[in-house]
């Protein structure tokens, strides 16, 4: 029985001198190796908890820019229209330099992630737009493309959004539909 209590009180006082050398003042000491790498992983976990969530914003703010280009050359293609009773002819239209010019409706957009885009008249009611981004799978980005419609003088546009990463757009269908997996954001 003295013989456990001593164990005992040995054992005590051997946990007492870890916890005290633990809690020692450090000051001259600096950081040991065992504090420095817990820092690391826990800034490990956060980055990696973090950067699908950044990327993910920087595909959508890339994303904006084709949606303004496709709404831009929608609100264009009808001033074309009002002016010329027909809708712009067909024609592939290439950034240089940061910038997409298009002397016939009169447009000219500063594009940073779009490499072009196309426009195809759906017979006489008609004009569409399809985006390019040749980077896409790299940018995560997905396509866009947009048509605008007459009907007795009567106007309406479309914008289409693709599910997944994509390249190039596909033209809608109609002024109401997109094609199959895209969804209409107007």
């Amino acid at each position: 029985m003295i013989k456990q209590k001593k164990q005992k009180l040995t054992q005590l006082f051997l946990i007492n001198r870890l916890f005290q050398s633990l809690t020692k003042n450090k000051q001259d000491k600096g950081f040991t190796l065992i504090e420095l790498l817990v820092v690391i992983l826990v800034l490990s976990a956060l980055s990696l908890i973090t950067y699908p969530t950044v990327i993910a914003q920087i595909g959508k703010a890339r994303e904006t820019e084709f949606k303004n280009v496709v709404g831009v050359v929608n609100r264009a293609q009808l001033a074309y229209y009002l002016e010329n009773s027909a809708f712009r002819p067909n024609e592939l239209i290439l950034a240089t330099n940061n910038n997409i010019t298009d002397p016939l409706l009169g447009i000219n957009i500063n594009v940073k992630y779009l490499d072009s885009y196309t426009i195809n008249l759906d017979g006489t009611t008609g004009a569409t737009v399809i985006t390019t981004n040749n980077e896409a799978p790299t940018d995560g980005t997905r396509a866009y493309s947009g048509a605008i419609y007459q009907s007795s003088g009567n106007y309406s546009q479309i914008i289409c959004q693709s599910e997944s990463v994509a390249i190039d757009g596909i033209a809608p269908s109609g002024s109401t539909t997109c094609p199959t997996n895209f969804l209409v954001l107007k």
